[in-house]
């Protein structure tokens, strides 16, 4: 896909999942860096484009690994967590002892997962730290790229409701087996 399509496609989908959150609701973008044409385009250049969000945060994910090695670049084993919201809502996070927060500050270290059948595992770590950060126990994360069903598995260790979607059914197939069949 040219890098404009897609880039256009990102802002798309996050002004959709804006019109989809509850007003004091935030959104968890997972991203890379990416590199075209020797340059490094950060994902801000494009999540800014995206009306009626706010940048509330950004978690540098250090995954400890990388399976890129090319010798013209510095291996890049970081993504990125942005959590962005609605500018009327409410921001909900409190970052304190009491909360019990497994991550609590701007760098989370989480190794990268297990191979798992997909071809991008999430880790759970990282998956149940995000809802814990920012889904009141009891609250609904909605994930429409649920690939290998992670964000679910951590909704269901940590009392959260879930809904999700996948369009490729090899990656449902598996999220199911990894549920235990829960639908």
């Amino acid at each position: 896909m040219p890098e404009a399509d897609y880039q256009d496609s990102q802002v798309a989908f996050l002004e959709w999942a804006r019109d989809r959150i509850k007003k004091d609701g935030v959104i968890v973008y997972n991203h890379k860096l990416r590199r075209k044409g020797g340059c490094i385009l950060h994902p801000m250049s494009w999540i800014a484009r995206a009306q009626g969000l706010v940048l509330v945060e950004e978690i540098v994910w250090d995954r400890g690994s990388t399976h890129n090695h090319c010798p013209q670049m510095m291996w890049q084993q970081t993504e990125r967590l942005f959590i962005l919201r609605k500018p009327e809502g409410e921001y909900r996070l409190r970052n304190t002892k009491a909360t019990g927060l497994p991550q609590t500050s701007d760098v989370w270290r989480v190794n990268k997962a297990p191979v798992n059948g997909h071809n991008a595992p999430f880790p759970l770590e990282l998956a149940e730290a995000a809802v814990k950060a920012w889904c009141p126990a009891g609250g609904t994360v909605i994930d429409p790229y649920s690939g290998s069903g992670t964000t679910a598995l951590a909704c269901m260790n940590t009392g959260r409701q879930f809904i999700g979607s996948e369009r490729l059914k090899k990656y449902f197939n598996l999220s199911l087996k990894r549920l235990g069949g829960a639908a």
